[in-house]
Parts: structure tokens; sequence; C-alpha cells
């Protein structure tokens, strides 16, 4: 596992959190009524001889498609975690722990959290050198 697949949890999780807000609009029809006003957000095809307009009729695929995708990422999130936390290394996992499931941005903060007189490159540190490590391992 590299570093740049590890860092994409955060991205991920940030995509959960969009294709559920999108999940709850579309689901509620809030996207196509209007706030306080008669006409439509959506470019609704206004045509008396079709029943339905299109978002209506694509509104089913669309939800099944973002529920897919919200399960990938859902899916891909818990392989992330659990790679973490098999790590062998005790405070290389707590530094990842703490930097990608509990979302600590700051390298200040971790070092503060691990306590133990730790400085901010010193756990930077420690954490590129094993991902730098186990990436050449798994090569």
């Amino acid at each position: 596992m590299d570093i740049k697949k590890i860092n994409s949890i955060i991205a991920l999780r940030q995509e959960v959190e969009l294709i559920e807000r999108e999940l709850e609009k579309r689901q509620n029809n809030s996207y196509i009524k209007g706030v306080g006003t008669g006409f439509s957000k959506t470019n609704k095809v206004s045509n008396p001889t079709l029943k339905y307009s299109l978002e209506e009729l694509e509104l089913p695929i669309l939800i099944k498609y973002l529920e897919e995708h919200k399960s990938k990422c859902l899916n891909e999130i818990e392989n992330l975690t659990k790679f973490i936390l098999n790590i062998d290394d005790v405070y290389v996992r707590k530094i990842c722990s703490l930097k990608y499931i509990y979302g600590v941005n700051s390298w200040y903060r971790i070092a503060l959290e691990m306590g133990g007189g730790n400085t901010p490159d010193g756990v930077r540190m420690a954490h590129n050198r094993y991902f730098k490590c186990h990436k050449n391992k798994n090569k």
C-alpha cells in the first residue's frame, strides 16, 4: 500500500458525504422545486405529450448509481482502515490512525497527541520512512 492510496481515505470520506447529501436531495425531490419561486431549478422539458419529465425518468437510475458508488467508496475506506489498523509498528500505527482515521491534519497536533517529546518533523519522518520501506518491500 502506498502513501498516495492511504491519503485517498480523506477524499473518499468527503465523497461519501457528498453522495449522501445528493441522495437526500434526489430522494426528497428538493432538486426540482425552486425555493420560494414557481420555477424549477433544473431545465425540465415541458412538453404536454410527455407524461414524465426527463429528471423523473432518470432519477431511479441516478439514485442506483450513486448508491453503488457510495458502496464502493465505503468498501475502499474499510480496506484502508484495516490496513492502517494492521500496521505492526505501534508508533507508526498510532500516527496513521490519528492522521487518517481520526482526521488530525497537522503534524504538530499529531506530535502533541503522541506525547513523549515528539516533534512534528519526527512523526512526519517516521510516517514517511514507514511508507517508503513498505513500498520497497512490496516491489
